[in-house]
């Protein structure tokens, strides 16, 4: 085959398919065409020197003449002018409606309203704090529903862009001559954008360009579209909200105003709980002020916080030292009788108090610690100012009732005395022989309380305390009038007096134990002695926070009444708002506004020269030939050429159009030849040429098909497996805030339009391939192949072409492509967000071991009565080191993983937990024995008796008896063994005082059982006070294995016989519960979950016991009884309540009750239940359980405070815990934008597939046709190009009627091209 290239080096290849020859000329003048705009270069280049043989262009841009070559069949054109369009020429040109002014005036405009709603919806976003409140649920609208519409444009877009790259080489043409790589070869249809875009810019196409760069600006501001609308917690703040106050300051109208003082040992235990147990502070209290309980507007969300201004309480407690140091001895017998005090004056500028004391001897001459000849003492005494009273010398009796409210009355001015005095006492030996102070220190200090205005907002999150400031005090101090300050300092002591916190530990030296208020001081100052507050400074400073804090609490309990009223004050809180992102806000507006001035300037740019009608189709081609005789004759024998032997043929000639009337296309192009001296080339094939190149572009290789079908493969399979990943893992990939949003969104956003564009890409090659393949098959109606043009089209309307033809490959590349554009709006709500908790293994190494051996419970339990009041009465949910029942071993953490003291870091771990039980036995009624006692003395008016087997005296009361009931118990069915000096049978004794009438009464106590001493004892709390009991140094027994703890509870009234004041007892009836209980502990597997870094108990993950773990352990015995006498819990139960009773039998009178603290906590506390569900025989399960549960509650904090050794820690277990610290932001994928992904990716596959092997595209098309000569050389020479130039009139017969092929044609005079043409008719 000989080369019909011609002589010349091959130029150089631009891009994948073809080769372009550059070509430097002068700027064109042209005038202004249909779209009255002239197109100009922007500067002036040399002309080559191969277009010296060119005649200069005039300011037309076109020859002047023509000038005929002899030797040539080419004819040369002298400049001239180029014509204006036939007006009758004009209904078979092409002009696209893309590019009038109206559409790219209303491009602009939709980009301008683009881009000024998301300026605004930035704006908005940035001064409301977020644009809405929203929820994730209804995320598909902010997510997809820009990323849709930018979408949508985006496809308009791309018709701007076809318009463009379809008129530019007619563009061109029209202010030719010009060469053909600008003209008749120059294909932007074809080449991936990237390619054509650096082709536009090499040859100065400015308008194809620009509608280049406007798809390029649209993607990325459809990227960045998708991270544009976030959903995000956010702080919002609204002022002059209402807020209703539930209650206001002032004392009950139910309280005479001289008793408004009188409160329970609540303040004290409530300051106890928050100050040393984490309990919470009460609603509107905090250390030193009370503010009203009020209702949060229901606007507010989480992360509230808010301020609002009301009136509130602030408590002051103003001390001065005295100048005390030293006193005298005096006796006051109403206080002890044997025991002497140290008393002392205290005179101040406005108070003068006689007979204050200081310190005190030993009552009974008791010696708690019988070798102390020391002992530190405190005094926290009321005391009223100027009152003509020596306190030391005075007695007021006890029925001079007018008198003591004369004294003690709220009006006074009431002072609180606090001294730490060192006293020398003499030994125990010789008890109260001398007593004197070696040091004191004293502090007289006066309560008083304000009404002030305050600044409230969100309680701690800590403890619960109030937050608040102290806006402004009012202009005259203002005080409640019911409840002067002398009210206040009334109650504090008394609400600390009430409450046995303990002996004082060390202190506890003689018969008197620590004030309550001091071991409050001691522990609030860390101290284990009050002798620490013989510094005054630290005496005073801490006096007063205790003061203080008791204080708050006492003015919320007694003058904090239930009310409605109003105010107005701020709220801020935290909720899920839609958020324009700035990042994505300023990419999409810089986008969006880059977009309107190319749409503006796309006016001005424009491409002015129409086209043939159907520009792109093979028969618009053809009648453009018809009308360009010298081009047909060119063009014929290339039919068969590759892109590069075509364009190295071409390079020879340039080329020019103008408009003509008598043509059916309207347009005719002219061929110039570039060197005048050429000689014409043989247009004749060869047999040997014969051979045809076969053109695919890259989209239909086989190495993109593999990659359009492995890519969506790949991502289907990654979805999945990332999907896995997210959901076992909470996310499958840790980020940070700042490359959030570009994981989130973004960068999957790229991956879509990447995706998206393969299968785009295959779409616009089968959009090339489909006229031609008919064709290539043979015999092809007109539709199908030269009329069809599916290039440039809309996808609707292509789909309909498709469909319409049959072209069914094409039908589903369009699909394909189509819902591929939907990928990157499913892709932006595909990832999301969210904070995950990190897992860390951390070892614990257990601190101590309990040992349960010789502990005595009876005088002191180390403040686990006190706790045991929090929990049971208070709300205390746990300690540290407790919950509940159950009790743990100190666990010791060498790693701290927590960096933010604040935040609650959970640690989790499997340990072993004790949890004490009772074993208890009920006791029938009918072997309860009730007898009357000592009616006879109570008769003659006896002051005080002792009862049998009890160490505590007592009194008769008027219309009350005392009765016994008897149990008889052999020590053989309860004890192991025989418990010294008991006899096989022994009575069991309690007692009871009923009312002398026929009035039904609750009676019940709880007791600790001794059976020692040749009798059995438990009647009730044995009474280890010295000072008004004979057990000041504790309860002692041997272990015999016995029942050491009984519960009684039921109801008992007198019969009488007899009427008036003849009437006799006679009998009794009652209904008693009695339970006689083992003590067990048990060890039990325990999951436990703590906070860190304070080691407290999660409250959402409570310790759950595997109760297939627990064992009973054993005492030093080896028995599973442990002989355990709580008698301290029992003698220091109490209700913080002021006077809360239970109800007698059938809601009967209070008073006829004759029942202990702990049957009162049974019915009271949290737990508690109604009396009459718990008292009696028939509810002595009831009882067992309620008793089981608050005697294991309080047993779990006496074992944790006293049955601890941490003496060796050598051997002890190490624990495995897991450790959640939060703050961790992952990566997490969405379940169903995942399924919606790989269904559209499915399908897109299944698309390409079907699309490959519905149409054939190899050894179809020899070169590229989507450039004018790539189609013209298909068509040139052949019979419908003499028909149509001959028959112009006919071209619906020859259209409707005609069947065309590609392939090999031969004329008569032997001639063959390749080409398209019309089969001879049959």
């Amino acid at each position: 085959m000989s080369d019909l290239d011609g002589p010349g080096l091959r130029p150089p290849r631009l891009g994948t398919y073809q080769q372009i020859v550059s070509l430097k000329r002068k700027p064109i003048q042209v005038r202004a065409g249909p779209y009255h705009q002239a197109a100009q270069t922007d500067d002036q280049a040399d002309v080559d020197a191969e277009d010296d043989t060119v005649s200069a262009l005039t300011p037309y841009g076109s020859d002047a003449g023509v000038v005929t070559n002899s030797t040539s069949t080419t004819t040369q054109y002298l400049p001239m002018p180029p014509t204006k369009p036939p007006h009758g020429s004009r209904s078979n040109l092409w002009v696209p409606i893309w590019l009038s002014r109206v559409v790219l005036i209303a491009f602009a405009v939709t980009f301008l309203l683009m881009l000024l709603t998301t300026a605004l919806l930035y704006r908005f976003s940035q001064q409301s704090n977020g644009i809405s409140t929203q929820r994730e649920a209804n995320h598909y609208g902010w997510k997809y529903g820009p990323t849709a519409v930018l979408v949508v444009v985006g496809a308009l877009w791309r018709q701007v862009d076809f318009a463009n790259k379809i008129l530019m080489p007619w563009e061109e043409l029209k202010t030719g001559p010009s060469p053909a790589d600008k003209t008749l070869l120059l294909d932007y249809i074809s080449p991936i954008l990237p390619v054509g875009f650096w082709i536009a810019i090499r040859n100065r196409h400015w308008a194809v360009v620009m509608s280049m760069l406007g798809q390029f600006l649209i993607l990325g501001t459809t990227i960045f579209s998708t991270g544009f609308l976030i959903l995000q917690p956010t702080t919002l703040t609204k002022t002059d909200e209402h807020f209703q106050l539930s209650s206001k300051f002032q004392v009950s109208q139910n309280v005479d105003p001289k008793f408004a003082w009188e409160v329970g040992p609540g303040p004290a235990q409530t300051y106890y709980g928050i100050n040393f147990y984490g309990l919470r502070f009460p609603t509107g209290t905090s250390q030193n002020f009370v503010v009203p309980d009020f209702q949060v507007p229901s606007a507010a969300a989480t992360g509230l916080d808010y301020t609002v201004s009301t009136d509130g309480i602030q408590v002051n407690y103003d001390c001065e030292l005295l100048p005390i140091t030293n006193g005298s001895i005096a006796y006051m017998p109403w206080e002890s009788i044997m025991a002497p005090f140290i008393v002392a004056n205290v005179t101040t500028k406005d108070c003068e108090i006689k007979g204050v004391t200081l310190a005190e001897g030993a009552d009974h001459s008791y010696y708690h610690d019988p070798n102390a000849t020391q002992n530190y003492q405190a005094r926290f005494d009321l005391y009223p100012c100027n009152m003509d009273w020596d306190f030391s010398k005075g007695y007021i009796q006890p029925d001079n009732m007018t008198f003591e409210e004369k004294i003690y009355n709220t009006n006074n001015d009431n002072r609180l005395f606090m001294s730490v005095a060192d006293v020398r006492i003499s030994p125990s030996e010789r008890p109260n022989l001398y007593m004197y102070l070696h040091n004191v220190t004293t502090a007289l200090c006066k309560p008083t309380y304000e009404l002030r205005q305050f600044n409230v907002s969100v309680p701690s999150n800590v403890n619960g305390s109030a937050q608040a400031l102290s806006s402004k005090a009012l202009a005259k101090k203002q005080m409640l009038p019911s409840f002067p300050p002398g009210a206040l300092a009334m109650a504090v002591p008394y609400s600390t007096k009430r409450w046995n916190l303990g002996t004082g530990g060390v202190d506890y030296v003689l018969s008197s134990t620590v004030p309550t208020f001091f071991q409050l001081m001691t522990k609030k100052a860390g101290f284990q002695s009050i002798r620490n507050f013989m510094d005054p400074e630290l005496l005073i400073n801490t006096g007063r926070q205790v003061f203080e804090g008791i204080a708050a609490q006492v003015l919320h309990e007694l003058v904090v009444q239930p009310a409605n009223r109003n105010t107005t004050g701020s709220i801020t809180y935290t909720e899920q708002r839609l958020h324009a992102k700035a990042l994505s806000t300023g990419f999409m507006c810089s986008f969006l506004g880059l977009l309107v001035i190319l749409s503006v300037a796309m006016i001005f740019i424009r491409p002015s020269f129409s086209a043939p009608a159907k520009p792109v189709a093979a028969f618009s081609t053809a009648t453009i030939l018809a009308s360009s005789p010298e081009l047909d004759k060119i063009l014929s024998p290339m039919g068969h050429l590759s892109n590069d032997k075509l364009q190295k043929r071409l390079g020879d000639y340039r080329f020019r159009a103008d408009y003509v009337s008598d043509s059916h296309s309207g347009i005719r192009i002219e061929p110039i030849q570039r060197n005048e001296g050429q000689t014409a080339v043989n247009n004749v094939t060869d047999q040997g040429q014969r051979q045809v190149p076969s053109w695919r572009p890259m989209a239909s290789t086989t190495w993109f098909l593999v990659l359009a079908i492995c890519l969506p493969l790949v991502v289907i399979a990654s979805l999945e497996i990332v999907q896995h990943f997210s959901d076992t893992n909470n996310g499958f990939i840790s980020i940070n805030k700042s490359s959030a949003l570009a994981f989130a969104t973004y960068i999957p956003s790229a991956v879509a339009l990447g995706v998206a564009g393969l299968y785009s890409a295959i779409q616009m090659m089968t959009a090339i391939f489909a006229p031609f393949a008919p064709l290539k098959k043979e015999k092809a109606n007109a539709k199908r192949t030269v009329e069809l043009s599916l290039v440039a089209q809309l996808p609707p309307h292509s789909l309909f072409l498709s469909l319409r033809t049959r072209n069914f490959a094409v039908a589903m590349a369009l699909f394909g492509s189509f819902i591929g554009s939907f990928l990157t709006i499913i892709v932006s709500g595909l990832y999301s967000v969210i904070e995950v908790p990190i897992v860390q293994t951390v070892a614990l190494q257990q601190g101590d071991v309990f040992n349960f051996t010789n502990v005595d419970l009876s005088l002191t339990d180390t403040e686990a009565t006190a706790i045991d009041n929090l929990v049971e009465y208070l709300g205390l949910n746990s300690t540290q080191w407790t919950h509940k029942n159950l009790a743990f071993n100190v666990l010791k953490q060498n790693a701290t993983l927590t960096t933010n003291s604040s935040a609650n870091v959970p640690l989790t771990v499997n340990v072993p937990a004790v949890r004490p039980s009772l074993n208890c036995t009920s006791i029938p009624n009918y072997l309860r024995d009730i007898t009357i006692l000592n009616q006879e003395s109570e008769e003659s008016g006896a002051m005080e008796f002792k009862m049998p087997g009890q160490n505590a005296m007592v009194s008769p009361q008027d219309g009350y008896i005392w009765v016994g009931v008897n149990t008889t118990l052999e020590y053989a069915d309860w004890c192991e063994t025989a418990p010294k000096g008991l006899k096989s049978q022994e009575p069991w004794m309690q007692y009871f005082l009923l009312p002398n009438d026929t009035s039904m009464a609750y009676v019940g106590k709880a007791s600790v059982l001794m059976w020692d001493g040749g009798a059995i004892f438990g009647d009730g709390a044995v009474d280890t006070n010295p000072q008004t009991g004979e057990m000041g140094n504790g309860l002692h027994q041997t272990d015999n294995g016995c029942p050491t703890f009984a519960v009684t509870f039921g109801q008992m009234k007198v019969t009488k016989s007899g009427t008036g004041s003849k009437a006799k007892i006679s009998g009794f009836e009652q209904d008693l519960a009695t339970l006689i209980c083992y003590q067990n502990i048990e060890q039990v597997m325990t999951n436990a979950t703590w906070q860190l870094p304070n080691l407290s108990f999660d409250p959402a993950q409570l310790p759950l016991a595997d109760e297939s773990t627990a064992k009973l352990l054993k005492s030093s015995r080896g028995s599973e009884r442990f002989p355990f006498l709580p008698n301290a819990w029992l003698n220091t139960l109490s209700n913080p309540r002021f006077n809360q009773t239970i109800p007698g039998p059938s809601n009967s009178n209070s008073t006829n009750n004759n029942i202990d603290n702990f049957i009162e906590a049974l019915v009271l506390t949290k737990d508690g239940r109604p009396a009459d569900k718990l008292a009696g025989a028939e509810n002595v399960e009831n009882l067992r359980n309620a008793t089981q549960r608050f005697y294991g509650t309080y047993m779990a904090q006496a074992i944790s405070l006293n049955m601890r050794d941490n003496s060796t820690t050598k051997d002890l277990p190490i624990y495995d815990g897991l450790v959640t610290t939060s703050g961790n932001q992952r990566l997490q994928q969405s379940r169903g934008s995942k399924i919606a992904l790989q269904v559209v990716l499915a399908v897109m596959m299944a698309c390409a597939i079907a699309t490959r092997l519905l149409l054939p595209v190899k050894d179809v098309l020899p070169h590229n046709p989507c450039s004018i000569a790539g189609t013209a050389t298909l068509m040139a020479g052949g019979e419908m190009i003499s028909r149509i130039g001959a028959e112009r009139m006919d071209m619906d017969n020859l259209l409707h009627n005609g069947l065309y092929s590609l392939k090999w044609w031969r004329d008569e005079k032997g001639v063959e091209r390749y080409g398209i043409d019309l089969e001879p008719p049959m």
